[in-house]
């Protein structure tokens, strides 16, 4: 330290000093700016595990889904770091921290499926989950698409789950108006560069079906 202390140069050597330790600070945050360094809160997790999530159309049947979830399954069989998977059609899957707070318990319609991913130990794999989660998904979501569902491949999250990682939430006087505003915030979503499966709670009016009572005994009168 004796430089930058003592002797008559020891001032212009402290200058020099912290002239050099504030280029190189902005030489790290520049790392920053040209994309050199991507900055993230937490890390992406390699898990032994991931979920299909899966919207049929409102009004599907439980048949439907599980057709769906079975060509899916036929995808996943075909990574080879998938160890098992086990579809649920009409029922959720076993709940966990993240299924928790996603509400995945009250996934009981017949339109509504998932599909539990178990992979390989991370020590026999070379890719992590996020890798493989991200390469099954153009597959996957090309079957939802084909039935006009909505796809969601779901990580557990190295940190505290979300519901998602971008939420917006519709308030507005009337729910006509609030179903049209959520109509256009999808939208734009949709067609927002980098996000994908991109879905609302709207109902679909389209999904109601009306309800027919047989009167069994004038039924039988006429044979």
């Amino acid at each position: 330290m004796s430089p930058f202390l003592l002797g008559e140069k020891a001032k212009r050597n402290r200058r020099r000093l912290f002239a050099a330790i504030g280029l190189l600070v902005l030489l790290s945050v520049s790392l920053v700016g040209i994309k050199a360094v991507i900055l993230k809160m937490l890390p992406f997790d390699n898990k032994s595990e991931f979920q299909v999530v899966l919207n049929m159309p409102e009004g599907s049947t439980l048949e439907q889904t599980n057709r769906v979830l079975t060509d899916m399954g036929q995808v996943l069989a075909k990574v080879p770091e998938v160890v098992n998977y086990q579809l649920y059609a009409g029922t959720p899957a076993p709940i966990d921290f993240n299924g928790l707070v996603r509400q995945y318990f009250m996934r009981t319609m017949p339109y509504q499926g998932m599909i539990q991913v178990n992979l390989e130990g991370k020590d026999q794999r070379s890719r992590q989950s996020h890798q493989i989660a991200r390469a099954v998904r153009p597959a996957l979501a090309a079957i939802a698409a084909r039935f006009h569902a909505h796809l969601q491949v779901v990580e557990i999250p190295p940190g505290p789950p979300a519901m998602a990682p971008i939420v917006a939430e519709i308030y507005g006087p009337s729910y006509a108006v609030q179903k049209k505003i959520a109509l256009d915030v999808e939208h734009l979503f949709s067609h927002t560069r980098n996000i994908v499966d991109v879905n609302t709670t709207v109902e679909n009016p389209k999904a109601q079906r009306k309800l027919l009572v047989i009167d069994r005994t004038r039924a039988a009168t006429l044979g």
